[in-house]
């Protein structure tokens, strides 16, 4: 299971996002040609309303960006950023967390490339845009068997930031923005989320992204109960059904 606790450390207080949506990405020169600023709802609707004949465009091969944050598929190049990340103090202080030897992220990390050679849609590395540093992460895996009511296929969501750039929104905006390419060019109609009831954090950020509360679930070797959260597409032309 991906450890959604994640996203509580992650997510700072609700700050205004500006998002470059299909129809307004970077032109050319690598500037904003339209800027929307709306509330956070009216901007997460909008996000999850993308129509798939909207695809993202790339600029500089890089597939989904913001004003001030660029995803890229993870890759080799992100080893040194992710057995850093694993590892820093601030990480292992969260539940289930401890020590990982390099060989081991680099093991995980090869298999997030095998996902995206394979399905198209994976693991991506989250860059400061102006820095181009890497500053997170944002992933998408299958939930795998023994979750009960859940296909092993179930797409689980979640999302990891760098200490150093917590509390500045960029769990939210990054996650929102992947969120949006799995509904509109890979085509998913469905995203899940686990944490626990006694998790405030957690359950606050899973809210940011909109994700709606739809029951519980166990997995046959673990006796923990998990609240269980899912994201679907807001319908075209309409407010978000999440609301």
């Amino acid at each position: 299971m991906m450890q959604s606790l994640t996203l509580l450390a992650t997510m700072g207080p609700t700050r205004p996002l500006d998002l470059f949506w299909p129809e307004t990405l970077l032109s050319a020169a690598g500037h904003p040609s339209d800027v929307r600023r709306d509330t956070l709802a009216q901007r997460r609707d909008r996000t999850l309303a993308c129509p798939t004949d909207h695809a993202w465009r790339t600029v500089e091969g890089v597939a989904l960006a913001t004003e001030r944050l660029v995803l890229r598929p993870a890759g080799e190049r992100d080893l040194d950023f992710y057995f850093e990340l694993r590892n820093r103090p601030e990480i292992l202080a969260l539940p289930r967390r401890e020590p990982r030897p390099r060989s081991e992220i680099e093991h995980q990390l090869r298999g997030w490339i095998q996902h995206w050679q394979e399905h198209g849609v994976g693991t991506w590395t989250v860059f400061d845009r102006k820095t181009d540093e890497p500053v997170g992460r944002v992933e998408f895996d299958p939930m795998g068997p023994g979750w009960a009511g859940l296909s092993p296929d179930a797409i689980e969501v979640g999302c990891v930031v760098h200490p150093t750039q917590w509390n500045r929104g960029i769990a939210t905006e990054a996650t929102l923005l992947a969120v949006a390419d799995c509904f509109s060019r890979v085509g998913l109609d469905r995203l899940v989320a686990l944490t626990t009831i006694d998790n405030k954090p957690s359950l606050r950020a899973l809210e940011k992204v909109g994700m709606r509360r739809c029951g519980e679930t166990q997995h046959e070797r673990d006796h923990s109960t998990y609240e269980l959260f899912e994201l679907t597409p807001a319908p075209q032309g309409g407010a978000s059904a999440l609301e």
